[in-house]
């Protein structure tokens, strides 16, 4: 997936993103990829970006989907890690259409994937069983680069 800047994101379609997600990789890859991509500092920094842009009451349903992705991985990790990025995006839009139509925005739903792959990424760099859980190694005792 490209670097897009701020502007691009936020005129961006579902349909342009979806474009870009690779079906070949796994959502753990696509994981792996925003942490070598960047650090933990910088992820917090997307999430946080997010976050002050986001109205108090589409945070509230933000955490409650971030809360209904972490209970589906936690249930079965390996499964939902091993499916694609376009898949895990397809199911988190799924779930808004059903659940919260009236936030049905690309931007809303973009941010949600985005956001929470972030959250995801941060929490892998900093602890070593969050990564073990999702199935996700360093390449070295002191290496910075997972895989």
């Amino acid at each position: 997936m490209g670097n897009f800047i701020k502007e691009e994101l936020e005129n961006m379609s579902i349909d342009t993103y979806r474009q870009q997600l690779n079906v070949n990789k796994s959502y753990r890859d696509f994981i792996i990829y925003n942490m070598n991509k960047r650090n933990w500092k910088e992820n917090q920094m997307i999430l946080q970006g997010m976050l002050q842009l986001t109205p108090p009451e589409e945070q509230e349903i933000l955490f409650k989907i971030s809360d209904w992705i972490t209970e589906m991985i936690q249930r079965d990790s390996q499964s939902v890690m091993d499916r694609s990025s376009l898949e895990i995006f397809d199911t988190v839009w799924n779930y808004i259409k059903i659940n919260y139509p009236q936030h049905l925005t690309d931007d809303f739903v973009i941010n949600n994937y985005v956001g929470f792959t972030a959250s995801l990424a941060m929490g892998c760099a900093k602890d070593e069983s969050h990564r073990k859980f999702l199935g996700i190694n360093k390449k070295g005792i002191f290496s910075k680069t997972y895989y």
